[in-house]
């Protein structure tokens, strides 16, 4: 599934559902253009085996606080199908330091080894890997894998859990601050636990997870869009009182929950934030400034 268009729609889709001219279901189409992320200029990418790369500039987004690092690379598309993938520390002699948005989305490895010199992880890079039971992280310093859950090294981001894991329930570690872009999405979670710590849930982290309940942390300040798009047995949802925005269909087909009491904290509500569900009653509190097109 392309997200970065899927997302791009959401716009338009949303004037479109204003008029009744379309239909909820209709945004969950899938793109088939080409694998290579969006971002990347056609030109600028090269091929080496399984691997489509680009060459990482001074200039470019692609790097750790900054950090630079010369003669290095990002990949941008994986093609292979090999049950084990691991990624190699070089490729054409260059150091592999980043994987860009959306790179492995949809392939179909049990294991995935990322490389040695790995700093830098794009948005949605592990979407649907629905195979995959375990990350692993070799002699990486920046990353750590927990139960084969890719994590920072420091343990205050959490980026992948495998989808493939039979589990129904989880605890997300203690120290966690920030959940990825599609950490959870697809998995056969039914039950999570969040920490204290926790204060960002970024775009399709729980997306089409089998979530029946959320209690949301009181530390929690943000939720990005699609983070629990198409839960469709997410019924009950305990905001955070410290919650101040709820991005762009954040919880749009979730068609269990039927009543929400948005936090007094709330001041944004992003467009199809909750279009698609089944609410019935919904209670806004006067903190709330701005409220996207068919939120509700």
């Amino acid at each position: 599934m392309k997200l970065k268009n899927l997302t791009a729609a959401v716009s338009a889709l949303a004037v479109m559902l204003s008029a009744g001219m379309f239909n909820i279901t209709a945004f969950a189409e899938e793109d088939s253009s080409t694998d290579v992320s969006s971002s990347e200029s056609e030109a600028d990418v090269k091929t080496s085996g399984d691997y489509a790369y680009s060459i990482n500039t001074e200039d470019d987004e692609y790097h750790y606080d900054g950090e630079y690092v010369e003669n290095s690379i990002r990949i941008v598309a994986y093609t292979g199908s090999d049950t084990d993938v691991v990624i190699p520390d070089e490729i054409d002699g260059y150091t592999v330091t980043a994987i860009a948005e959306d790179a492995f989305a949809d392939c179909t490895a049990k294991t995935l080894t990322i490389p040695s010199e790995l700093n830098y992880l794009g948005g949605n890079v592990f979407f649907n890997m629905n195979e995959c039971t375990e990350y692993k992280t070799g002699s990486n310093k920046n990353y750590t894998a927990r139960d084969g859950v890719l994590m920072s090294s420091d343990g205050t981001s959490l980026y992948a859990y495998p989808i493939a894991k039979t589990e129904t329930s989880y605890v997300v570690p203690n120290d966690v601050t920030y959940i990825g872009p599609s950490a959870f999405a697809y998995s056969k979670l039914t039950d999570v636990t969040l920490p204290k710590s926790l204060t960002k849930i970024d775009e399709w982290a729980f997306a089409y997870s089998g979530l029946t309940k959320l209690d949301m942390p009181s530390s929690l300040e943000d939720i990005e869009q699609f983070a629990f798009a198409y839960c469709e047995n997410l019924s009950d949802v305990d905001f955070s009182n410290s919650l101040t925005y709820i991005g762009s269909a954040a919880f749009a087909c979730c068609k269990s929950i039927t009543s929400v009491d948005l936090p007094t904290s709330l001041t944004e509500v992003g467009q199809t934030a909750f279009l698609g569900t089944g609410l019935t009653e919904v209670r806004i509190p006067a903190s709330v400034t701005s409220i996207g097109y068919c939120a509700f």
